[in-house]
Protein backbone atom coordinates (compact mmCIF):
# COMPACT_ATOMS: atom_id res chain seq x y z
CA UNK A 1 0.00 0.00 0.00
CA UNK A 2 2.73 2.46 0.98
CA UNK A 3 4.72 1.69 -2.18
CA UNK A 4 1.60 2.22 -4.33
CA UNK A 5 0.92 5.62 -2.74
CA UNK A 6 4.53 6.74 -3.19
CA UNK A 7 4.38 5.58 -6.83
CA UNK A 8 1.28 7.71 -7.44
CA UNK A 9 3.05 10.67 -5.81
CA UNK A 10 6.11 10.15 -7.99
CA UNK A 11 4.07 9.96 -11.22
CA UNK A 12 2.09 13.08 -10.36
CA UNK A 13 5.18 15.07 -9.41
CA UNK A 14 7.11 14.04 -12.53
CA UNK A 15 4.19 14.97 -14.80
CA UNK A 16 4.04 18.43 -13.20
CA UNK A 17 7.83 18.75 -13.61
CA UNK A 18 8.03 17.64 -17.26
CA UNK A 19 4.82 18.78 -18.95
CA UNK A 20 5.31 22.59 -18.83
CA UNK A 21 8.45 22.18 -20.98
CA UNK A 22 6.53 20.06 -23.51
CA UNK A 23 3.46 22.27 -23.86
CA UNK A 24 5.40 25.43 -24.58
CA UNK A 25 3.86 27.25 -21.61
CA UNK A 26 7.12 27.19 -19.71
CA UNK A 27 7.68 27.45 -15.98
CA UNK A 28 7.06 30.09 -13.36
CA UNK A 29 10.06 32.18 -12.44
CA UNK A 30 12.27 31.21 -9.52
CA UNK A 31 11.54 34.56 -7.91
CA UNK A 32 7.84 33.65 -7.95
CA UNK A 33 8.45 30.22 -6.40
CA UNK A 34 11.06 31.22 -3.83
CA UNK A 35 10.57 34.92 -3.19
CA UNK A 36 7.09 36.10 -4.09
CA UNK A 37 4.48 36.32 -1.31
CA UNK A 38 0.94 37.41 -2.07
CA UNK A 39 -1.46 38.36 0.70
CA UNK A 40 -4.98 38.13 -0.69
CA UNK A 41 -6.68 37.55 2.67
CA UNK A 42 -7.40 41.14 3.65
CA UNK A 43 -5.32 40.88 6.84
CA UNK A 44 -2.75 43.67 7.06
CA UNK A 45 0.01 41.69 8.78
CA UNK A 46 1.95 39.60 6.27
CA UNK A 47 3.67 37.72 9.08
CA UNK A 48 0.33 36.77 10.61
CA UNK A 49 -0.93 35.54 7.24
CA UNK A 50 2.23 33.46 6.85
CA UNK A 51 1.61 31.82 10.22
CA UNK A 52 -2.00 31.11 9.23
CA UNK A 53 -0.71 29.45 6.07
CA UNK A 54 1.21 26.89 8.09
CA UNK A 55 -2.12 25.11 8.58
CA UNK A 56 -1.69 23.63 5.09
CA UNK A 57 1.65 22.20 6.15
CA UNK A 58 0.06 20.71 9.25
CA UNK A 59 -2.41 18.85 7.04
CA UNK A 60 0.14 17.59 4.52
CA UNK A 61 2.57 16.20 7.10
CA UNK A 62 -0.24 14.14 8.60
CA UNK A 63 -0.75 12.87 12.11
CA UNK A 64 2.44 11.48 13.66
CA UNK A 65 0.34 9.46 16.12
CA UNK A 66 -0.86 7.28 13.21
CA UNK A 67 2.17 5.01 13.55
CA UNK A 68 1.57 4.73 17.30
CA UNK A 69 -1.61 2.74 16.61
CA UNK A 70 0.67 -0.11 15.50
CA UNK A 71 2.31 -0.44 18.92
CA UNK A 72 0.26 -3.55 19.70
CA UNK A 73 0.99 -5.11 16.31
CA UNK A 74 4.77 -5.08 16.03
CA UNK A 75 7.69 -6.42 18.08
CA UNK A 76 9.79 -4.10 20.24
CA UNK A 77 7.41 -1.11 19.93
CA UNK A 78 9.44 1.10 22.27
CA UNK A 79 12.12 1.21 19.58
CA UNK A 80 10.19 0.63 16.35
CA UNK A 81 7.37 3.12 16.98
CA UNK A 82 9.70 6.16 17.37
CA UNK A 83 11.56 5.01 14.25
CA UNK A 84 8.22 4.70 12.44
CA UNK A 85 7.22 8.23 13.47
CA UNK A 86 10.60 9.50 12.29
CA UNK A 87 10.14 7.74 8.94
CA UNK A 88 6.62 9.14 8.57
CA UNK A 89 7.67 12.71 9.35
CA UNK A 90 10.76 12.47 7.14
CA UNK A 91 9.03 11.03 4.08
CA UNK A 92 6.03 13.33 4.57
CA UNK A 93 8.20 16.44 4.80
CA UNK A 94 10.43 15.55 1.85
CA UNK A 95 7.61 14.42 -0.46
CA UNK A 96 5.49 17.47 0.39
CA UNK A 97 8.40 19.83 -0.18
CA UNK A 98 9.17 18.48 -3.67
CA UNK A 99 5.49 18.28 -4.63
CA UNK A 100 4.95 21.93 -3.70
CA UNK A 101 8.02 23.00 -5.69
CA UNK A 102 6.79 21.05 -8.73
CA UNK A 103 3.28 22.51 -8.76
CA UNK A 104 4.48 26.07 -8.03
CA UNK A 105 6.85 25.99 -11.01
CA UNK A 106 3.90 24.70 -13.09
CA UNK A 107 1.72 27.73 -12.19
CA UNK A 108 2.11 30.54 -14.70
CA UNK A 109 -1.08 32.40 -13.82
CA UNK A 110 -1.86 32.43 -10.11
CA UNK A 111 -4.88 34.68 -10.65
CA UNK A 112 -6.47 31.99 -12.82
CA UNK A 113 -6.05 29.51 -9.98
CA UNK A 114 -7.84 31.82 -7.54
CA UNK A 115 -10.56 32.61 -10.09
CA UNK A 116 -11.18 28.99 -11.08
CA UNK A 117 -14.77 27.77 -11.07
CA UNK A 118 -13.56 24.52 -9.46
CA UNK A 119 -13.75 26.11 -6.02
CA UNK A 120 -13.81 22.79 -4.17
CA UNK A 121 -10.45 21.71 -5.61
CA UNK A 122 -8.08 24.47 -6.82
CA UNK A 123 -5.51 21.74 -7.44
CA UNK A 124 -7.43 20.94 -10.62
CA UNK A 125 -6.69 24.41 -11.98
CA UNK A 126 -2.98 23.92 -11.21
CA UNK A 127 -2.96 20.56 -13.02
CA UNK A 128 -4.70 22.24 -15.94
CA UNK A 129 -1.95 24.84 -16.21
CA UNK A 130 0.75 22.18 -15.85
CA UNK A 131 -0.59 19.93 -18.63
CA UNK A 132 -2.55 22.40 -20.80
CA UNK A 133 -4.79 19.44 -21.48
CA UNK A 134 -8.20 18.36 -20.27
CA UNK A 135 -7.15 14.73 -20.60
CA UNK A 136 -3.95 15.32 -18.67
CA UNK A 137 -5.82 17.15 -15.94
CA UNK A 138 -8.35 14.33 -15.75
CA UNK A 139 -5.57 11.72 -15.51
CA UNK A 140 -3.82 13.53 -12.65
CA UNK A 141 -7.12 14.00 -10.83
CA UNK A 142 -7.82 10.29 -11.36
CA UNK A 143 -4.52 9.48 -9.65
CA UNK A 144 -5.56 11.85 -6.85
CA UNK A 145 -8.87 9.99 -6.62
CA UNK A 146 -7.15 6.58 -6.57
CA UNK A 147 -4.83 7.84 -3.83
CA UNK A 148 -7.90 8.87 -1.82
CA UNK A 149 -9.61 5.52 -2.41
CA UNK A 150 -6.52 3.64 -1.20
CA UNK A 151 -6.28 5.79 1.91
CA UNK A 152 -9.93 5.81 2.92
CA UNK A 153 -10.35 2.15 4.02
CA UNK A 154 -7.32 2.40 6.31
CA UNK A 155 -8.56 5.65 7.82
CA UNK A 156 -12.07 4.29 8.17
CA UNK A 157 -10.90 1.11 9.92
CA UNK A 158 -8.56 3.12 12.14
CA UNK A 159 -11.46 5.33 13.21
CA UNK A 160 -13.53 2.27 14.02
CA UNK A 161 -10.72 0.69 16.03
CA UNK A 162 -10.17 3.92 17.99
CA UNK A 163 -13.88 4.15 18.81
CA UNK A 164 -13.81 0.47 19.83
CA UNK A 165 -10.79 1.17 22.08
CA UNK A 166 -12.61 4.03 23.82
CA UNK A 167 -15.69 1.85 24.24
CA UNK A 168 -13.60 -0.90 25.86
CA UNK A 169 -12.65 1.65 28.53
CA UNK A 170 -16.35 2.60 28.88
CA UNK A 171 -15.55 6.13 27.69
CA UNK A 172 -18.36 6.33 25.12
CA UNK A 173 -22.15 6.28 25.31
CA UNK A 174 -23.60 2.79 24.79
CA UNK A 175 -20.12 1.31 25.35
CA UNK A 176 -21.37 -2.28 26.01
CA UNK A 177 -22.94 -2.30 22.55
CA UNK A 178 -20.12 -0.47 20.75
CA UNK A 179 -17.30 -2.60 22.19
CA UNK A 180 -19.07 -5.85 21.27
CA UNK A 181 -17.16 -8.03 18.82
CA UNK A 182 -19.48 -9.67 16.32
CA UNK A 183 -19.30 -13.48 16.46
CA UNK A 184 -20.50 -13.59 12.86
CA UNK A 185 -18.13 -11.04 11.33
CA UNK A 186 -15.39 -11.55 13.94
CA UNK A 187 -14.62 -7.84 14.24
CA UNK A 188 -15.95 -4.81 16.18
CA UNK A 189 -18.78 -4.45 13.70
CA UNK A 190 -20.88 -2.13 15.87
CA UNK A 191 -18.06 0.39 16.28
CA UNK A 192 -17.42 0.30 12.55
CA UNK A 193 -21.14 0.79 11.90
CA UNK A 194 -21.22 3.89 14.12
CA UNK A 195 -18.27 5.33 12.19
CA UNK A 196 -20.01 4.60 8.91
CA UNK A 197 -23.15 6.38 10.02
CA UNK A 198 -21.12 9.34 11.32
CA UNK A 199 -19.22 9.68 8.03
CA UNK A 200 -22.49 9.52 6.11
CA UNK A 201 -23.97 12.28 8.27
CA UNK A 202 -20.88 14.44 7.69
CA UNK A 203 -21.24 13.87 3.96
CA UNK A 204 -24.88 14.92 4.16
CA UNK A 205 -23.83 18.08 6.01
CA UNK A 206 -21.48 18.92 3.15
CA UNK A 207 -24.30 18.52 0.63
CA UNK A 208 -26.54 20.79 2.68
CA UNK A 209 -24.04 23.37 3.91
CA UNK A 210 -20.39 23.48 2.85
CA UNK A 211 -19.57 26.05 5.54
CA UNK A 212 -20.75 23.75 8.33
CA UNK A 213 -18.75 20.87 6.85
CA UNK A 214 -15.64 23.07 6.63
CA UNK A 215 -16.05 23.83 10.34
CA UNK A 216 -15.81 20.11 11.12
CA UNK A 217 -12.82 19.54 8.84
CA UNK A 218 -11.07 22.75 9.89
CA UNK A 219 -11.00 21.67 13.52
CA UNK A 220 -9.18 18.42 12.72
CA UNK A 221 -5.64 19.76 13.18
CA UNK A 222 -6.68 21.64 16.31
CA UNK A 223 -8.14 18.56 17.99
CA UNK A 224 -5.22 16.30 17.10
CA UNK A 225 -2.58 18.77 18.29
CA UNK A 226 -4.52 19.41 21.51
CA UNK A 227 -4.37 15.66 22.13
CA UNK A 228 -0.58 15.77 21.70
CA UNK A 229 -0.34 18.66 24.14
CA UNK A 230 -2.45 16.80 26.69
CA UNK A 231 0.08 13.94 26.50
CA UNK A 232 3.25 16.05 26.59
CA UNK A 233 2.44 18.83 29.06
CA UNK A 234 1.52 16.65 32.10
CA UNK A 235 4.82 14.78 31.81
CA UNK A 236 6.74 18.04 31.67
CA UNK A 237 4.96 19.34 34.76
CA UNK A 238 5.49 16.06 36.63
CA UNK A 239 9.16 15.82 35.72
CA UNK A 240 8.55 12.68 33.64
CA UNK A 241 8.11 10.63 36.82
CA UNK A 242 5.50 8.42 35.17
CA UNK A 243 7.42 7.77 31.94
CA UNK A 244 9.44 4.57 31.65
CA UNK A 245 12.85 5.30 30.02
CA UNK A 246 13.35 3.66 26.64
CA UNK A 247 15.96 3.47 23.87
CA UNK A 248 15.41 7.12 22.89
CA UNK A 249 15.27 8.59 26.39
CA UNK A 250 16.23 12.27 26.19
CA UNK A 251 18.36 14.11 28.77
CA UNK A 252 16.23 16.45 30.91
CA UNK A 253 17.48 19.63 29.21
CA UNK A 254 16.68 18.30 25.74
CA UNK A 255 13.34 16.79 26.75
CA UNK A 256 12.00 19.84 28.57
CA UNK A 257 13.22 22.19 25.83
CA UNK A 258 11.63 20.23 22.99
CA UNK A 259 8.49 19.47 24.99
CA UNK A 260 8.13 23.11 25.98
CA UNK A 261 8.56 24.27 22.37
CA UNK A 262 6.00 21.72 21.17
CA UNK A 263 3.41 22.77 23.75
CA UNK A 264 4.06 26.47 23.06
CA UNK A 265 3.64 25.89 19.32
CA UNK A 266 0.36 24.05 19.89
CA UNK A 267 -1.05 26.66 22.25
CA UNK A 268 -0.12 29.63 20.03
CA UNK A 269 -0.86 28.20 16.61
CA UNK A 270 -4.16 26.61 17.56
CA UNK A 271 -5.39 30.09 18.47
CA UNK A 272 -4.12 31.42 15.12
CA UNK A 273 -5.84 28.58 13.26
CA UNK A 274 -9.17 29.70 14.71
CA UNK A 275 -8.97 33.15 13.10
CA UNK A 276 -11.06 33.80 9.94
CA UNK A 277 -9.18 33.06 6.74
CA UNK A 278 -10.14 36.42 5.17
CA UNK A 279 -10.89 39.91 6.47
CA UNK A 280 -13.35 41.55 6.71
CA UNK A 281 -15.36 38.52 7.67
CA UNK A 282 -18.98 37.61 7.06
CA UNK A 283 -21.17 34.57 7.69
CA UNK A 284 -19.87 32.70 4.65
CA UNK A 285 -16.14 33.36 5.29
CA UNK A 286 -16.18 32.92 9.06
CA UNK A 287 -13.85 30.26 10.47
CA UNK A 288 -16.13 28.20 12.70
CA UNK A 289 -13.29 26.03 14.03
CA UNK A 290 -13.40 28.09 17.23
CA UNK A 291 -17.08 27.22 17.67
CA UNK A 292 -16.43 23.53 16.97
CA UNK A 293 -13.41 23.38 19.26
CA UNK A 294 -15.06 25.23 22.12
CA UNK A 295 -18.38 23.42 21.78
CA UNK A 296 -16.86 19.94 21.58
CA UNK A 297 -14.52 20.70 24.49
CA UNK A 298 -17.44 21.79 26.68
CA UNK A 299 -19.54 18.74 25.74
CA UNK A 300 -16.66 16.34 26.32
CA UNK A 301 -15.86 17.99 29.65
CA UNK A 302 -19.43 17.50 30.86
CA UNK A 303 -19.35 13.90 29.60
CA UNK A 304 -16.10 13.22 31.46
CA UNK A 305 -17.50 14.74 34.66
CA UNK A 306 -20.55 12.52 34.33
CA UNK A 307 -18.40 9.39 33.89
CA UNK A 308 -16.17 10.43 36.77
CA UNK A 309 -19.10 11.09 39.11
CA UNK A 310 -20.78 7.79 38.24
CA UNK A 311 -17.51 5.85 38.49
CA UNK A 312 -17.99 4.48 34.98
CA UNK A 313 -14.71 5.54 33.46
CA UNK A 314 -11.34 4.83 35.06
CA UNK A 315 -9.15 5.64 32.07
CA UNK A 316 -6.93 3.24 30.12
CA UNK A 317 -5.66 0.47 32.36
CA UNK A 318 -2.03 -0.54 32.29
CA UNK A 319 -2.00 -4.35 32.16
CA UNK A 320 1.73 -5.04 32.18
CA UNK A 321 4.70 -2.73 32.09
CA UNK A 322 6.58 -2.75 28.82
CA UNK A 323 9.73 -3.79 30.67
CA UNK A 324 8.06 -6.87 32.11
CA UNK A 325 9.73 -10.03 30.86
CA UNK A 326 6.38 -11.67 30.22
CA UNK A 327 5.20 -8.84 27.96
CA UNK A 328 8.59 -8.58 26.29
CA UNK A 329 8.63 -12.30 25.53
CA UNK A 330 5.15 -12.68 24.02
CA UNK A 331 6.02 -11.43 20.49
CA UNK A 332 9.06 -13.70 20.51
CA UNK A 333 6.97 -16.72 21.53
CA UNK A 334 4.51 -16.03 18.72
CA UNK A 335 7.40 -15.70 16.26
CA UNK A 336 8.68 -19.15 17.27
CA UNK A 337 5.29 -20.72 16.59
CA UNK A 338 5.06 -18.84 13.28
CA UNK A 339 8.40 -20.34 12.26
CA UNK A 340 7.64 -23.92 13.22
CA UNK A 341 4.17 -23.84 11.63
CA UNK A 342 5.31 -21.85 8.60
CA UNK A 343 2.50 -19.27 8.83
CA UNK A 344 1.60 -16.06 10.65
CA UNK A 345 -2.12 -16.89 10.62
CA UNK A 346 -2.28 -18.44 14.11
CA UNK A 347 -4.82 -18.83 16.89
CA UNK A 348 -4.05 -19.39 20.56
CA UNK A 349 -5.25 -21.68 23.30
CA UNK A 350 -6.77 -20.14 26.42
CA UNK A 351 -4.38 -22.00 28.65
CA UNK A 352 -3.42 -21.39 32.24
CA UNK A 353 -0.58 -20.65 34.60
CA UNK A 354 1.20 -22.98 36.98
CA UNK A 355 2.44 -21.50 40.26
CA UNK A 356 3.86 -24.25 42.47
CA UNK A 357 5.28 -23.50 45.91
CA UNK A 358 8.29 -25.55 47.07
CA UNK A 359 7.56 -28.61 49.19
CA UNK A 360 10.27 -29.21 51.82
CA UNK A 361 10.58 -29.09 55.63
CA UNK A 362 13.06 -26.18 55.76
CA UNK A 363 11.99 -23.43 53.39
CA UNK A 364 8.85 -24.77 51.74
CA UNK A 365 5.41 -26.07 52.56
CA UNK A 366 4.96 -28.99 54.91
CA UNK A 367 1.17 -29.23 54.77
CA UNK A 368 1.17 -30.83 51.31
CA UNK A 369 3.12 -33.61 49.66
CA UNK A 370 4.94 -33.77 46.37
CA UNK A 371 2.72 -34.60 43.43
CA UNK A 372 3.06 -38.14 42.18
CA UNK A 373 4.09 -38.63 38.54
CA UNK A 374 1.10 -38.46 36.20
CA UNK A 375 2.38 -39.80 32.87
CA UNK A 376 0.07 -38.81 30.02
CA UNK A 377 -0.15 -37.48 26.51
CA UNK A 378 -2.33 -34.58 25.39
CA UNK A 379 -3.31 -36.09 22.06
CA UNK A 380 -6.01 -38.57 21.16
CA UNK A 381 -4.33 -42.00 21.28
CA UNK A 382 -6.28 -42.97 18.14
CA UNK A 383 -4.22 -40.41 16.22
CA UNK A 384 -0.74 -41.02 17.63
CA UNK A 385 0.46 -42.27 14.25
CA UNK A 386 0.77 -38.67 13.09
CA UNK A 387 1.92 -35.32 14.40
CA UNK A 388 -0.86 -32.88 15.34
CA UNK A 389 0.29 -30.22 17.79
CA UNK A 390 3.23 -28.51 19.50
CA UNK A 391 2.71 -27.83 23.20
CA UNK A 392 4.66 -25.15 25.00
CA UNK A 393 5.73 -23.76 28.35
CA UNK A 394 6.97 -20.21 28.84
CA UNK A 395 9.27 -20.20 31.87
CA UNK A 396 8.95 -17.14 34.09
CA UNK A 397 11.29 -18.25 36.86
CA UNK A 398 14.51 -20.30 36.98
CA UNK A 399 13.83 -24.01 36.78
CA UNK A 400 16.73 -26.12 38.03
CA UNK A 401 17.00 -29.82 38.93
CA UNK A 402 15.21 -29.39 42.29
CA UNK A 403 12.77 -26.70 41.17
CA UNK A 404 10.16 -29.03 39.77
CA UNK A 405 8.81 -28.68 36.27
CA UNK A 406 8.37 -30.69 33.12
CA UNK A 407 9.50 -34.33 32.95
CA UNK A 408 9.34 -36.15 29.60
CA UNK A 409 9.94 -39.65 28.33
CA UNK A 410 12.35 -38.65 25.60
CA UNK A 411 11.52 -40.34 22.31
CA UNK A 412 8.13 -41.65 23.45
CA UNK A 413 6.37 -39.74 20.68
CA UNK A 414 8.16 -41.77 18.03
CA UNK A 415 6.58 -45.04 16.76
CA UNK A 416 6.40 -46.75 20.18
CA UNK A 417 2.71 -45.97 20.86
CA UNK A 418 1.29 -48.37 18.28
CA UNK A 419 3.50 -51.19 19.54
CA UNK A 420 2.42 -50.50 23.13
CA UNK A 421 -1.31 -50.43 22.39
CA UNK A 422 -1.05 -53.56 20.24
CA UNK A 423 0.71 -55.31 23.12
CA UNK A 424 -1.93 -54.41 25.75
CA UNK A 425 -4.86 -55.04 23.41
CA UNK A 426 -6.00 -51.45 22.78
CA UNK A 427 -6.99 -48.53 24.94
CA UNK A 428 -7.88 -49.17 28.56
CA UNK A 429 -11.18 -47.37 29.36
CA UNK A 430 -10.01 -46.26 32.81
CA UNK A 431 -6.99 -44.52 31.24
CA UNK A 432 -8.59 -43.26 28.05
CA UNK A 433 -10.17 -39.79 28.22
CA UNK A 434 -12.63 -40.54 25.44
CA UNK A 435 -12.90 -41.08 21.73
CA UNK A 436 -13.24 -37.33 21.07
CA UNK A 437 -10.85 -36.11 23.79
CA UNK A 438 -7.15 -35.39 23.48
CA UNK A 439 -5.60 -37.31 26.33
CA UNK A 440 -4.50 -40.69 27.62
CA UNK A 441 -3.02 -41.63 31.01
CA UNK A 442 -0.23 -44.16 31.51
CA UNK A 443 0.50 -46.42 34.46
CA UNK A 444 3.89 -47.24 35.92
CA UNK A 445 3.77 -50.56 34.05
CA UNK A 446 3.11 -48.69 30.78
CA UNK A 447 6.06 -46.40 31.43
CA UNK A 448 8.27 -49.44 32.03
CA UNK A 449 7.49 -50.58 28.46
CA UNK A 450 8.77 -47.28 27.06
CA UNK A 451 11.87 -47.54 29.28
CA UNK A 452 12.54 -50.89 27.67
CA UNK A 453 12.37 -49.23 24.24
CA UNK A 454 15.15 -46.83 25.27
CA UNK A 455 13.02 -43.86 26.30
CA UNK A 456 14.60 -42.05 29.23
CA UNK A 457 13.03 -39.79 31.82
CA UNK A 458 14.39 -36.26 31.38
CA UNK A 459 13.71 -33.43 33.80
CA UNK A 460 13.73 -30.25 31.69
CA UNK A 461 15.76 -27.45 33.27
CA UNK A 462 15.38 -23.92 31.90
CA UNK A 463 15.99 -20.29 32.73
CA UNK A 464 13.46 -17.50 33.15
CA UNK A 465 12.34 -16.41 29.69
CA UNK A 466 13.00 -19.78 28.04
CA UNK A 467 10.40 -21.44 25.83
CA UNK A 468 9.98 -25.23 26.02
CA UNK A 469 8.21 -27.05 23.17
CA UNK A 470 7.31 -30.69 22.67
CA UNK A 471 5.26 -32.94 20.42
CA UNK A 472 1.84 -33.56 22.01
CA UNK A 473 2.40 -37.31 21.57
CA UNK A 474 5.28 -37.18 24.06
CA UNK A 475 4.55 -38.81 27.44
CA UNK A 476 5.15 -36.21 30.14
CA UNK A 477 4.18 -35.06 33.64
CA UNK A 478 5.15 -32.36 36.11
CA UNK A 479 7.30 -32.63 39.22
CA UNK A 480 6.85 -30.54 42.36
CA UNK A 481 9.61 -28.08 43.34
CA UNK A 482 11.49 -29.31 46.42
CA UNK A 483 14.17 -26.60 46.64
CA UNK A 484 13.69 -22.92 47.41
CA UNK A 485 12.51 -21.65 43.99
CA UNK A 486 8.81 -21.20 43.21
CA UNK A 487 7.82 -22.71 39.89
CA UNK A 488 6.09 -20.08 37.75
CA UNK A 489 5.19 -20.93 34.17
CA UNK A 490 2.56 -20.22 31.54
CA UNK A 491 1.26 -22.89 29.21
CA UNK A 492 1.33 -21.56 25.63
CA UNK A 493 0.09 -23.16 22.46
CA UNK A 494 -0.64 -21.77 19.00
CA UNK A 495 -1.73 -23.49 15.80
CA UNK A 496 -2.76 -22.41 12.29
CA UNK A 497 -6.22 -20.90 12.14
CA UNK A 498 -7.25 -23.23 9.32
CA UNK A 499 -7.07 -26.17 11.74
CA UNK A 500 -10.31 -24.88 13.31
CA UNK A 501 -13.73 -25.08 11.68
CA UNK A 502 -15.85 -21.95 11.26
CA UNK A 503 -18.18 -23.22 14.00
CA UNK A 504 -15.23 -23.71 16.37
CA UNK A 505 -13.93 -20.21 15.59
CA UNK A 506 -17.32 -18.71 16.35
CA UNK A 507 -17.49 -20.69 19.57
CA UNK A 508 -13.90 -19.67 20.39
CA UNK A 509 -14.87 -15.99 20.37
CA UNK A 510 -17.76 -16.72 22.72
CA UNK A 511 -15.41 -18.62 25.07
CA UNK A 512 -12.97 -15.72 25.05
CA UNK A 513 -15.68 -13.15 25.77
CA UNK A 514 -16.84 -15.34 28.67
CA UNK A 515 -13.19 -15.40 29.88
CA UNK A 516 -13.13 -19.19 30.13
CA UNK A 517 -10.00 -21.29 29.92
CA UNK A 518 -9.40 -24.18 27.53
CA UNK A 519 -7.08 -27.13 27.10
CA UNK A 520 -3.84 -26.93 25.13
CA UNK A 521 -5.66 -27.30 21.82
CA UNK A 522 -6.37 -23.87 20.24
CA UNK A 523 -8.65 -25.32 17.55
CA UNK A 524 -10.92 -27.24 19.96
CA UNK A 525 -13.05 -25.51 22.55
CA UNK A 526 -12.72 -28.01 25.39
CA UNK A 527 -13.54 -26.01 28.51
CA UNK A 528 -12.44 -27.64 31.79
CA UNK A 529 -14.65 -25.34 33.88
CA UNK A 530 -17.70 -26.68 32.04
CA UNK A 531 -17.08 -30.10 33.51
CA UNK A 532 -15.55 -31.68 30.42
CA UNK A 533 -12.42 -32.69 32.35
CA UNK A 534 -11.82 -33.66 35.97
CA UNK A 535 -10.21 -31.37 38.51
CA UNK A 536 -11.11 -28.24 36.60
CA UNK A 537 -12.33 -26.10 39.49
CA UNK A 538 -10.13 -25.02 42.42
CA UNK A 539 -11.14 -27.01 45.48
CA UNK A 540 -10.44 -26.90 49.20
CA UNK A 541 -8.81 -29.89 50.94
CA UNK A 542 -12.31 -31.17 51.87
CA UNK A 543 -13.26 -31.34 48.20
CA UNK A 544 -15.55 -28.29 48.11
CA UNK A 545 -15.08 -25.62 45.44
CA UNK A 546 -12.97 -22.75 46.75
CA UNK A 547 -15.16 -19.74 47.52
CA UNK A 548 -12.43 -17.49 46.11
CA UNK A 549 -12.96 -18.96 42.66
CA UNK A 550 -13.81 -16.24 40.13
CA UNK A 551 -15.73 -16.35 36.87
CA UNK A 552 -14.16 -13.12 35.55
CA UNK A 553 -10.61 -11.77 36.00
CA UNK A 554 -9.93 -8.86 38.34
CA UNK A 555 -8.53 -6.92 35.38
CA UNK A 556 -10.08 -7.60 32.01
CA UNK A 557 -7.60 -8.30 29.19
CA UNK A 558 -6.99 -5.68 26.53
CA UNK A 559 -8.87 -6.74 23.39
CA UNK A 560 -6.17 -5.41 21.10
CA UNK A 561 -6.13 -6.23 17.35
CA UNK A 562 -3.30 -8.71 17.96
CA UNK A 563 -5.23 -10.44 20.75
CA UNK A 564 -8.40 -10.64 18.66
CA UNK A 565 -6.48 -12.10 15.72
CA UNK A 566 -5.14 -14.82 18.01
CA UNK A 567 -8.71 -15.44 19.16
CA UNK A 568 -9.53 -16.05 15.51
CA UNK A 569 -11.25 -12.77 14.64
CA UNK A 570 -10.58 -11.48 11.14
CA UNK A 571 -11.75 -8.24 9.53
Amino acid sequence: MGISLMLLFFITTMVCVIMPSQTGAGYASSSFVWGDFQNLTGWESTGFVFLMGLLNGAYTIGTPDGVAHLCEEIPNPKKNIPLGILAQMTTGSISTFFFYIAILYAVTDLTAVFDTTIVALPLAAIYQQATRSTGGTFSLLLLFYIDTILNLPGGYITAGRMLWTLARDDATPFSPWIKHVSPRWRNPFNAQLVCGITVTVLGAIYVGNATAFTAFVGSFTIFTTWSYCSAILPHILSGRRHVTPGPFWMPPLVAYTLGGLACSYILVFNIIYMFPYVYPVDVATMNYACVMTGGCTILLTFWYIYLWKTGTYEGPKVRLDAQNDVMTGVPGIIKVFEQIWGTEDLITSFDGLNVSLPVNPKTGRTDISETSPWPHIDQNPRKVDRFELYQGIANMSPNGPSDGGLVVLAGSHHKHHKQHFDQIGGFRPEQDQGATENGYDYTAQDVAFYHAQGCKEVKICANAGDLILWDSRTIHWNASPVGEQIRFISYVCYCPRNMASEDELERKLEVFQARKGSTHWPNMNVIPADGTKHGALPCRPNGSVDTANRLRPFIEPEETPTVMRLVGVRD
